[in-house]
């Protein structure tokens, strides 16, 4: 039996089944869905038509941007978040937004269709030291790594039908992660607390 094949049901779901499900649906797909920037803008003015034509499309206020932690993604899709940042660049956010791509654009070939697909991007956190200062500061960008065209949602789904679905599962995966963790009651010295409430404004 492949991967694709089993789906847990809600009485027998483990984290590994929600990491599994995680990874052949989400994960594998926007590997191979993904049109990367870093191999697909090569000159400054292409750098910058591609900007417009994301920013352009990604304008409707309506449209939910979903947002998950970049270590949620591991694999080929965690190491594609990192191609074309810089070695000392950490990504800590994934953005996927949906976005317009109408016909002519630079996002899409001649023969691809328009509609509505997704753009991709990280929030990148770099440690740099002030030369004047010395003092350490976090600096941080916003990158887009590249964005997934109409025709490549995967599992033939809208880009609005994905995103939920991403959305719902990751959604799930914390549920579970945090459903397991140790809310033991840490023991408080009785003196100190009674010293505390003695000293309460």
């Amino acid at each position: 039996m492949s991967k694709q094949e089993y789906t847990p049901s809600g009485a027998d779901q483990s984290e590994d089944d929600l990491r599994l499900i995680w990874a052949d649906r989400f994960c594998d797909p926007l590997t191979t869905a993904i049109r990367p920037w870093s191999t697909n803008v090569d000159t400054g003015a292409q750098a910058k038509a591609t900007s417009n034509d994301l920013f352009e499309g990604g304008r409707n206020e309506g449209w939910k941007t979903t947002t998950i932690p970049a270590d949620a993604f591991t694999g080929s899709f965690g190491a594609t978040l990192y191609e074309g940042l810089a070695p000392d660049m950490e990504p800590s956010l994934v953005w996927f937004r949906p976005t317009e791509m109408s016909s002519g654009s630079v996002l899409l070939k001649k023969d691809e269709t328009p509609g509505v697909g997704i753009q991709v991007s990280v929030l990148a956190t770099t440690l740099s030291v002030n030369p004047v200062t010395g003092m350490t500061v976090e600096e941080q960008s916003k990158p887009t790594i590249g964005w997934v065209i109409p025709d490549r949602i995967p599992h033939t789904l809208t880009a609005f039908e994905f995103l939920r679905g991403l959305s719902m599962h990751w959604g799930q995966l914390r549920k579970f992660q945090t459903s397991q963790m140790d809310y033991t009651t840490a023991e408080v010295d009785e003196t100190l607390a009674a010293e505390w409430r003695a000293n309460l404004t």
